[in-house]
């Protein structure tokens, strides 16, 4: 597991040396507590080592940007940063370029959809509201939670045949800076090498 504070301060320093890019969310949460971790394991049961070591190091993050060229771009990007966690940071906005909402662990213990059909799925990362999540997965329907994930887990489709896993996941969301499109294409393989941060592209999955 990468050290997360770490990276994330890195991500953020990328990102303000662009002049064009506007960042309205940036919060990383408290190292979890033993106690905490205690209180959530006896709730939803043991928590994989990497999702734990994950949570020792900060208990949530997210990050909102948006490219100031873009058509979406409103003078509310440019007000304050919100430095606390804000629950509607995914929401009904498509606009933003990248997103990063790790849950905090009280998020993990809510279900995907408030679904008992769905309690095999937990939330990890709630970034978009068309397909914009990825939760972990349980052993079957019912055993322990696992670091396998899968993408989109509202009322859309799921896609549960991901290759990769919680950890490399959580590496590629920050060295991408939570860029939504490159997300996609990492997690659908079609990632090229050589990548840089790109400025005024929209494209998305499907498109």
């Amino acid at each position: 597991m990468i050290r997360i504070r770490e990276a994330f301060d890195a991500c953020i320093s990328e990102l303000q040396a662009h002049s064009q890019i506007a960042i309205t969310h940036r919060w990383l949460g408290a190292r979890a507590t033993d106690e905490e971790l205690a209180r959530v394991e006896a709730a939803m049961g043991p928590l994989p080592s990497d999702v734990r070591a994950f949570y020792k190091q900060c208990n949530g993050a997210q990050l909102r940007w948006i490219d100031r060229l873009s058509a979406e771009h409103t003078e509310r990007d440019d007000a304050p940063q919100i430095t606390e966690y804000d629950w509607h940071i995914e929401g009904d906005d498509p606009s933003a370029d990248g997103v990063i909402h790790f849950v905090p662990l009280s998020g993990l213990i809510e279900n995907a959809s408030g679904d008992e059909s769905e309690e095999h799925l937990r939330i990890f990362d709630s970034f978009g509201a068309s397909s914009g999540s990825i939760a972990l997965l349980r052993e079957g329907r019912t055993g322990p939670l696992t670091t396998r994930l899968t993408l989109g887990s509202d009322s859309n489709a799921c896609w549960d045949d991901c290759d990769m896993t919680f950890a490399p996941y959580v590496e590629a969301v920050i060295g991408c800076r939570g860029h939504i499109d490159r997300r996609f294409d990492i997690l659908l393989g079609r990632a090229r090498t050589g990548w840089t941060l790109p400025l005024r592209t929209r494209t998305r999955i499907g498109s």
